[in-house]
């Protein structure tokens, strides 16, 4: 994950509608990968600003976004940047 990427993703979330592409792509990580994001430094920022800004957001805690997650909170809360 570098800095640029994060910011370009970061974009595409705040967009008022979210493009169905950036949709499918984040629908179809792991619990594992999105844990591995929201401890990274740059990619914590685009976890939270997912969860803050975007319009995917209610959509993703719809299609049971938390429990892909469930096995990975101890790990995310105890990591220096987990978000």
């Amino acid at each position: 994950i570098t800095k640029e990427g994060s910011l370009v993703v970061q974009a595409l979330f705040r967009a008022e509608k979210v493009d169905s592409l950036t949709q499918r792509s984040f629908f179809s990580l792991s619990g594992e990968q999105i844990s591995c994001i929201a401890c990274h430094p740059s990619g914590s920022h685009l976890l939270c600003q997912l969860i803050l800004k975007s319009q995917l957001w209610p959509i993703l805690r719809q299609k049971n976004f938390y429990e892909k997650l469930d096995e990975f909170y101890t790990k995310m809360a105890s990591d220096k940047v987990g978000c």
